[in-house]
């Protein structure tokens, strides 16, 4: 794993990402400054369920696996694109990880942790206001994205059982 500063990578990156559509060339390059680079190979464990938490992902290039532990097994929550964001729970609540996010192929994310996430929000400023919505719109179709999949378990696991 090889880590950069976050401002190594370009704001043009970052302009094709609907969240961050609305920002200006200024107010990604403040973001970026706020974050590691990290250029990562396939198979890394990026963090681990129950592991410590504080900071959230943003995936540039690649893609991330989320899985959780059910019944001893790892099972597969969702294979997020690149232009996602995850670990905002934790970076919000500093609690442990709920899940184990892994790269099945290479690729790049940038990391925001909770200390400078916490100066860019103190200040009130217009990029933190934008920042914090893109966070909000992101969590909330993850938790739809969740809420779907575990349907879909739920419905499998009764099939299962009527078998």
């Amino acid at each position: 794993m090889t880590s950069h500063p976050g401002s190594t990578i370009k704001p043009d990156a970052l302009r094709d990402f609907s969240l961050f559509a609305d920002f200006s060339d200024r107010e990604l390059r403040h973001l970026l400054r706020l974050m590691r680079r990290w250029d990562l190979p396939q198979g890394t464990v990026v963090v681990s369920e129950g592991g410590p938490g504080g900071s959230c992902f943003i995936i540039v290039r690649g893609s991330v696996d989320v899985t959780v532990r059910v019944r001893g097994r790892q099972q597969l929550l969702a294979r997020l694109p690149a232009r996602s964001i995850f670990g905002q729970v934790s970076l919000i609540s500093g609690e442990a990880r709920t899940a184990t996010c892994s790269m099945p192929n290479d690729g790049v994310i940038l990391e925001l942790e909770r200390k400078p996430c916490e100066t860019l929000l103190s200040v009130g400023s217009r990029t933190a206001l934008k920042f914090l919505a893109a966070l909000n719109q992101d969590l909330i179709s993850a938790l739809r994205g969740a809420d779907q999949r575990l349907l879909q378990l739920s419905a499998s696991g009764r099939a299962a059982c009527a078998v």
